[in-house]
């Protein structure tokens, strides 16, 4: 039987040659299914729905990188079940229909903060089709 040093060394050894556990996409899918086990524990008697196990991977992979994220009620309460101390910071960038007025905030602000270099550079990119709602950019 190996000693608690020697299984603390053996830890630390798998972590360094196994730096994907460390990836952001596992740490969410984890922490998500987690919550799922909680609740299960805690009594809840429904199931997750056939497309939670879509949603969660979906969610892991992408949030890291997202500004914002817009999921179903479900989903979001999901995220906001992970204990506090554990919850990423990403979770408060997902919205969804129970807090849609906060979502189109949150796009006022980024479409009240373009600049007109910004707006310039989308015109150049993409013409004045599909700019609906960006402002002109001024001349001079």
């Amino acid at each position: 039987m190996r000693s608690r040093d020697e299984i603390s060394e053996l830890m630390k050894g798998f972590k360094e040659v196994n730096p994907i556990a460390e990836a952001p996409f596992l740490k969410l899918q984890a922490l998500m299914y987690a919550v799922i086990a909680m609740r299960a524990a805690g009594g809840q008697k429904a199931p997750p729905n056939e497309g939670m196990a879509t949603d969660i991977d979906t969610v892991a992979h992408i949030l890291p990188y997202c500004d914002a994220m817009f999921v179903d009620n479900e989903c979001r309460a999901l995220l906001l079940n992970i204990p506090k101390r554990l919850q990423p910071e990403w979770v408060n960038r997902v919205y969804s229909m129970r807090v849609k007025d906060e979502f189109l905030a949150f796009l006022h602000e980024i479409r009240n903060g373009i600049t007109k270099e910004h707006v310039e550079g989308l015109r150049e990119a993409y013409g004045d089709r599909d700019l609906t709602g960006v402002p002109a950019a001024q001349p001079g």
